[in-house]
């Protein structure tokens, strides 16, 4: 299955994280809390929210957001039992740490978007011909924003989502840099309790 094939919810999905650029990836030690940030992110203005399959009980807290509407992926999926997982709790969209084209093809299988992971241009590549729709480039800070200027220039086709160490003023310089999203964490959670507004500006600038 290639890009072209997603499903139109999919394309949707897509379509969301490509306008509202920032991914909000929830790593939590319980579910309710996990929660709280996801809807601490939503108030603030982010609208694609990555559930960790690391928080305890991830896929009962995608399910409760896929029910409230949210669109809502998980992360840190390893195998394909995750993928049909998490497809089954409501997410729309699946990321990984690494290249798995194993996992590639069962998020593609379930109409989902895929976001591998991959730490060089060489598995960049390989994760666009396995059918990835956006490659998260992780850890991002191997690269900084020059170095993903740098990958753009050789690739202008690569559609790059740093992750990984993003901080709020990163992230402005990563997609300035030509990334189509990013991918963030604490940074995130935290800048949506204490600067929800600095949150605003970077998904509507």
């Amino acid at each position: 299955m290639q890009q072209g094939d997603t499903r139109a919810d999919g394309r949707d999905i897509l379509s969301l994280i490509e306008r509202t650029r920032v991914i909000g990836i929830i790593r939590a030690d319980a579910p309710d809390k996990a929660l709280r940030d996801a809807r601490r992110l939503l108030g603030a203005g982010i609208e694609a929210i990555e559930i960790s399959l690391v928080t305890p009980g991830a896929l009962a807290v995608i399910d409760e957001l896929t029910a409230d509407g949210v669109a809502v992926g998980v992360g840190t999926a390893l195998h394909p039992r995750q993928v049909a997982a998490a497809a089954d709790a409501g997410a729309r969209f699946v990321v990984s740490p690494d290249l798995n084209t194993e996992v590639i093809r069962a998020t593609l299988e379930r109409g989902l978007v895929s976001v591998p992971g991959a730490g060089s241009v060489t598995e960049a590549l390989a994760a666009r011909r396995a059918g990835a729709h956006l490659v998260k480039l992780f850890p991002a800070t191997t690269f900084g924003p020059h170095g993903v200027r740098g990958v753009l220039a050789s690739v202008p086709s690569l559609p790059l989502a740093p992750t990984g160490g993003v901080t709020m003023l990163a992230a402005q310089h990563y997609l300035r840099a030509g990334a189509v999203a990013v991918g963030m964490g604490s940074a995130l959670v935290e800048a949506a309790e204490s600067d929800p507004e600095a949150i605003r500006n970077l998904v509507t600038h």
